[in-house]
């Protein structure tokens, strides 16, 4: 099984899952359009998406033409995330990013990154702090995993169980 002592803090890593379902949602949601005035004579329409397509020649919906329609569920890739702590006890990841899709506690695929700038290699060159590469390639077996602390952090991210000031 892979586990967290596959990754190492200060790595990037590329994670896959499924967006959060919203269900059928108008265009105000959907598109982030701006509905009509409040007032000026607009009745029962402030919310919808307005015409949809000419009245003369081409007597058709244009295709991609922004609708109504389901939101949500799709699976998308957030590349480029740095890890930025292991709890190696737990098998827990912690990544920056504005969030990881879907709900709490849903399934998703972490991997190393693909980004050219964020593998490895770019990173020992411009001195990241990663000197060396994965600890464990191409992974980390059972047997390895008893060499590992209970938990890494990254050096700039302060460690709350030590004192914040030394005196």
């Amino acid at each position: 099984p892979l586990t967290a002592a596959h990754f190492r803090p200060g790595q990037f890593v590329d994670v896959f899952g499924r967006t959060m379902e919203r269900g059928f949602q108008g265009v105000m949601k959907r598109w982030g359009f701006h509905g009509m005035p409040a007032t000026h004579g607009v009745t029962k329409s402030h919310r919808r998406g307005g015409t949809i397509g000419s009245g003369r020649q081409m007597s058709r919906v244009w295709p991609g033409k922004k609708m109504p329609g389901h939101v949500g569920g799709d699976m998308r890739w957030m590349r480029g995330l740095r890890i930025w702590r292991i709890n190696y006890e737990e098998n827990v990841l912690y990544v920056s990013g504005c969030a990881i899709m879907g709900k709490t506690g849903s399934v998703v695929q972490v991997c190393d990154t693909i980004a050219k700038a964020k593998k490895w290699d770019a990173l020992t060159k411009e001195g990241e702090g990663l000197v060396d590469g994965p600890r464990y390639f191409p992974t980390a077996y059972p047997d390895d995993q008893e060499k590992v602390p209970s938990e890494e952090y990254w050096h700039t991210v302060h460690n709350f169980k030590e004192e914040s000031l030394k005196l």
